[in-house]
């Protein structure tokens, strides 16, 4: 909080006390009319200058420097029901003073402290109007003068004017307060909007390859486990198929690498739409694609592959006038039957995968120990 913020008095005690300076005014106006028909001496004249002109600021000035402004000023309010009713009292009682000075007391506390508020303004009142009867004990006289019957009128017609324009004020200020806040609160909706679709595309960008689509190793290297665990927990068979393309370094040669991608998109498109739910298909590493296939068993994999080799051989790749073709070798490993942990499933459907290549490509193999790769029998 900076050093203005802190000698910025609280709005109760600049509100009141700009209500208490104007009622004062016309208090001081209205009791003075009276004093001057009972014809009163110096002393009377010298409390109502008192009460009326020295008091509103002193008022003020504890206000201000309080630690608890909002508590001290209903304080004072209660202050002011008494000292201003003790005017009343002294006076015997006039019925205009004492009715326009009873509603504004009372209504002021109503606002700050509803029912309860009244109920102490009106002890606040009834203990000045006590105390000052007791002590000037003059004659009940409720009738004013006209000049004195006006001003109570006049003054309690502003006093309620200035109470409905504090009121508007407010309401105003509340009213903008509210807008901000639903202006606030939308330009925050659309940050964590924005933020959300941040965060959705760099976790796409972390897990999914931009050529294809599909996912990547690491998204793979996480899922694998967490399948097999659930495998293992059902007792359910798991298979995984690694596949490449048959030559694809020749394809990017005479053909150029444009067409090598054409060629891994149109796999992985073939991939994704003959997949289901619950299975993952993700780019491995350059032409190698992996597929996971929770609860498929060994013979219904290889069909798989089976069907994935055929429909690939039958795509046609046209490029320069010609029309190519390319082909896939498949390895399929299960689990449990063929590795009983990832990496172990992994090499196996890998050495399947070899073995394929060795028989002459264009062909699914199955199951069988890890062995070395030959990259130049993959690749070629």
């Amino acid at each position: 909080m900076t050093g203005k913020e802190r000698a910025r008095p609280h709005w109760a005690v600049r509100m009141n006390y700009r209500n208490r300076s104007l009622s004062a005014l016309l208090l001081l106006a209205t009791i003075g009319s009276h004093l001057s028909d009972l014809g009163a001496g110096l002393p009377a004249w010298l409390a109502l200058a008192a009460t009326f002109l020295v008091y509103p600021h002193l008022v003020y000035a504890v206000g201000k420097r309080s630690a608890r402004p909002l508590e001290t000023e209903i304080r004072f309010m209660l202050v002011d029901a008494a000292l201003y009713c003790g005017w009343v009292g002294a006076l015997g009682f006039p019925a205009w003073i004492g009715f326009i000075l009873v509603v504004a007391l009372v209504l002021n506390l109503v606002v700050f402290r509803g029912m309860t508020g009244m109920a102490l303004a009106l002890g606040a009142v009834a203990v000045g109007l006590a105390a000052g009867w007791a002590l000037a004990r003059p004659e009940i006289a409720p009738a004013t003068g006209t000049l004195t019957t006006a001003l109570s009128m006049l003054s309690l017609f502003l006093y309620l004017m200035a109470f409905g324009h504090d009121a508007y004020t407010r309401a105003l200020q509340l009213r903008q307060t509210r807008d901000r806040l639903r202006d606030n609160e939308q330009a925050l909706q659309r940050q964590l909007g924005e933020i959300q679709a941040l965060q959705t595309q760099l976790k796409q960008q972390a897990e999914l390859d931009p050529l294809t689509g599909l996912f990547n190793r690491r998204y793979l290297t996480a899922t694998m486990e967490r399948e097999m665990a659930r495998m293992r927990r059902e007792g359910r068979p798991l298979s995984l198929m690694l596949i490449d393309i048959d030559h694809f370094k020749a394809v990017n040669d005479t053909l150029g690498h444009q067409a090598g991608d054409e060629c891994l998109v149109r796999l992985a498109t073939l991939l994704k739409i003959n997949t289901r739910e619950s299975d993952v298909v993700c780019r491995w590493g350059g032409d190698e694609f992996l597929v996971l296939l929770p609860t498929l068993p060994r013979e219904a994999a290889l069909e798989r592959a089976e069907t994935y080799r055929k429909a690939f051989e039958s795509l046609p790749m046209p490029r320069g006038g010609e029309v190519q073709r390319a082909t896939l070798s498949i390895g399929v490993a299960c689990h449990p039957d063929d590795a009983r942990s990832a990496d172990a499933l992994i090499a196996a459907a890998d050495a399947a995968l070899y073995r394929a290549k060795q028989g002459g490509r264009n062909r699914v193999e199955h199951g069988g120990a890890p062995a070395a790769r030959d990259p130049s029998a993959i690749d070629a």
